[in-house]
């Protein structure tokens, strides 16, 4: 398929509209859009048509990935902040939790600490995915009564096991990283369903 025909240019573009609700524009007026200076312009992939392609991305993904990669791709491309209709106030957008919830619970698999619970891997795996984070390991350390050796151990060990690891001289084995393993299955997924070029 040529790169004229496929709706999205890059597998980036097509995971960030497929896990954004911000990008919809279905029911945004266009000057509400237009104050909006964070989103900027729609896109060609607004209106109706533009939703419903949006959808068929987001439910390839969810029938065709494996669901810790999707929460993955969710926890990497997700929106994270929601506004309440109500109070107006902002928030952490459910479903982006809920993917990071998905992502700490894998990792206590893979890491097997008896000191790493499951509140301090989701304080890792959020300090991982979330840019803004300015918690350091030592308040981490504090919070959840464990040494601070620990808390690096187990930090070190998420970021290899979610980004992977080259090969190292001392001749130990790579580490194929969740998330690449995500955005090989992702990406195929999608330029075999036509999605991308």
């Amino acid at each position: 398929m040529s790169e004229r025909n496929a709706p999205f240019a890059r597998l980036a573009v097509a995971l960030a509209y497929a896990f954004s609700d911000e990008r919809h524009t279905l029911n945004r007026p266009a000057m509400a859009r237009a104050a909006d200076m964070r989103l900027g312009e729609p896109g060609p992939l607004s209106g109706m048509d533009g939703s419903a392609e949006i959808a068929k991305v987001r439910q390839f993904l969810e029938r065709g990935l494996d669901p810790l990669h999707l929460a993955v791709l969710c926890a990497r491309y997700g929106q994270r902040k929601a506004c309440c209709k109500h109070c107006q106030t902002e928030g952490d957008h459910h479903e982006w939790v809920g993917s990071l919830y998905k992502v700490a619970a894998a990792l206590g698999g893979y890491l097997s600490m008896r000191t790493a619970h499951s509140e301090l891997l989701y304080a890792l795996v959020r300090r991982y995915y979330d840019a803004g984070s300015v918690r350091t390991l030592q308040s981490l350390a504090d919070e959840y009564a464990c040494k601070a050796r620990s808390v690096e151990r187990a930090s070190a060990r998420t970021n290899d096991w979610l980004r992977g690891t080259r090969e190292k001289k001392g001749g130990a084995e790579p580490i194929y990283g969740v998330e690449q393993a995500a955005h090989a299955a992702a990406e195929k997924l999608l330029r075999d369903g036509g999605f991308i070029p």
